[in-house]
């Protein structure tokens, strides 16, 4: 639940978050970044696709030559959906893509301050935590130097799934509810990041079963979380998941392991501390696995403090079992995602299914940059409770105030921006459709199975033997159009021909007309052979549930 003070608090990180990326958004375009501009062009198919009427895309033409992709239902769809809305409001995808980086900083601002806040910190701490994600080297990493906005918008979601998870561990009411619905937002913002996910959900309802002492015991409103969670979870996702698994082995998925190899992508501890070898704001190559230095080294020397203090204190030091259940579910989290960093884990990466998906461990500081941020938080004020002197307090804020301010001067410094950068023409260009179609959003990724190469771009529809009389609509027989129903009225000859340039896919569904029959070329793609006569040819889209029909009848005949 949001406080009272929510339209401020929501301003003043809004503010941050601008301040953030304010360079980038002034700019005249967009820096170079790893994904170049597919970013803007997925947004862009989805914005095609909501202006004809599909607000749930899930194959577009727009890809591969024109020969389609069904990219967006394999990809993580939640950004492109959210921001596509947007650019459809506004008439820009250019400028709703800029504005979501904000937006998306606020949203983890919010979230990390709710945190905070119902870790019990106090307003200093809340404040502190907030701006530190904000202004962490991982999140600079994150959206300006890999340009990752999918990963990035399920970053801005840990925050919530910290939030929740803490009040689930607490037995609050209904807190299953904000937990179940955040990680249902996790699968479809980042199908890698929901995976992992999976790890705090464990650690989360086996602490809410935990008595805080030494043993596991039964709690009826843990159970009716834990239920609830459960059973928003299948709403919300096992129909998509089931048409993942059944749709799956129709597409090449596999270049998404075999082009990193997960052991190669190990770095060392220090750079995780301080990262020298990355030039910011001199290179938009390469990249920086650095949390941020003034968190992390910040924590460690705490710590350090905070173990000879403890030594030394006759004070009281127990905690009340909400508290002390939360530092051991951040700290439990720390160790397992600071383990996944090293070779020590690649056993778990070889062995458990889907882990390598993950690609480089270091994605995992989704994760570990937030936790390490309230640990940094929680771990100051705990300092200040050792020696129950003002002194002691004034310095530990004095302290966070200080990395605070050291994090936003690299913010802001990062973002001087001395390499190149694509002109906002440039990216309005490689939005136009035709350019879309024969862009390389994915590359070789989400291909027929079997296709090792895209073939050279053609017409949607062409034919053979054959004249087509009508079409409906029209200009799918002159541009590359989204496709919700074609009707081709067509004059057919014995040995006539339709070839539907699209890849096979269960997505479209095709009706050949009376005695007609369909087939699939070498090159996959689909070829209508309609009866003798003046025929009625049609290509539809076809929904989640119908694709799914479709599969299921696929293999019972």
């Amino acid at each position: 639940m949001l406080p009272k003070k929510s339209p401020l608090i929501f301003a003043i990180y809004f503010l941050a978050a601008c301040l953030a990326c304010g360079n980038i958004l002034l700019l005249d375009g967009w820096p170079l970044n790893h994904e170049g501009l597919s970013f803007f062009e997925r947004v862009e198919v989805f914005r095609i696709a909501m202006q004809a009427g599909d607000f749930f895309p899930l194959w577009t033409p727009f890809a591969h030559n024109g020969y389609g992709s069904p990219f967006p239902f394999f990809y993580h769809r939640l950004y492109s959906t959210v921001i596509a809305l947007i650019a459809l409001l506004i008439n820009s995808t250019y400028w709703s893509v800029k504005i979501s980086i904000p937006l998306l900083l606020t949203c983890g601002a919010i979230g990390m301050h709710q945190t905070a806040k119902v870790m019990q910190l106090r307003p200093l701490s809340c404040i502190a935590a907030a701006l530190l994600l904000i202004f962490a080297n991982y999140t600079f990493t994150d959206w300006l130097i890999r340009g990752a906005v999918a990963e990035f918008s399920a970053f801005m979601l840990i925050p919530w799934l910290l939030y929740y998870g803490i009040k689930v561990i607490r037995g609050e009411p209904l807190s299953g509810i904000g937990l179940g619905l955040v990680t249902s937002l996790l699968f479809f913002a980042h199908s890698m990041i929901f995976y992992y996910a999976m790890l705090p959900i464990i650690v989360i309802f086996a602490l809410s079963f935990w008595d805080g002492q030494n043993k596991f015991i039964f709690l009826k409103q843990s159970a009716i979380n834990l239920l609830i969670f459960l059973g928003l979870l299948f709403v919300n996702i096992s129909i998509y998941a089931l048409a993942i698994i059944l749709i799956k082995p129709e597409f090449n998925l596999d270049v998404l392991t075999t082009n990193f190899d997960i052991s190669k992508q190990f770095t060392s501890f220090f750079d995780y501390l301080v990262y020298i070898k990355f030039d910011w704001g001199h290179t938009g190559g390469g990249y920086s696995v650095e949390i941020g230095r003034g968190i992390t080294i910040s924590l460690i020397l705490t710590g350090i403090v905070i173990k000879i203090l403890t030594k030394k204190s006759k004070s009281n030091l127990q905690t009340n079992q909400a508290k002390h259940k939360t530092w051991i579910f951040l700290i439990l989290l720390t160790i397992i995602f600071v383990h996944l960093q090293f070779p020590l884990a690649l056993l778990f990466y070889q062995l458990v299914p889907g882990a390598a998906y993950l690609q480089f461990p270091w994605r995992l500081l989704t994760f570990l940059t937030p936790i390490l941020i309230l640990l940094l938080c929680e771990r100051l004020e705990f300092m200040a409770t050792l020696e129950n002197k003002l002194l002691t307090r004034q310095f530990c804020q004095l302290l966070l105030v200080c990395i605070v301010v050291h994090q936003i001067i690299f913010g802001i410094n990062a973002q001087n921006i001395q390499y190149e950068v694509f002109s906002q023409k440039t990216i309005e260009l490689a939005l136009d459709k035709n350019n879309l179609a024969k862009s390389l959003i994915f590359g070789g990724e989400y291909l027929p199975q079997d296709l090792t190469a895209v073939p050279e771009i053609k017409p949607l529809i062409q034919t053979d033997n054959c004249q087509i009389l009508d079409a409906d609509p029209a200009i799918v027989l002159t541009e590359a159009s989204h496709i919700q129903k074609i009707s081709l009225t067509v004059q057919s000859n014995p040995s006539c021909q339709i070839y539907f340039n699209q890849f096979d896919n269960p997505f479209i569904k095709i009706i050949p007309g009376e005695g007609g029959s369909t087939s699939i070329s070498e090159q996959k793609t689909i070829i209508v052979n309609p009866a003798p006569g003046v025929q009625k040819v049609e290509f539809l889209r076809q929904g989640l549930l119908q694709a799914i029909g479709t599969k299921i009848l696929d293999f019972r005949f």
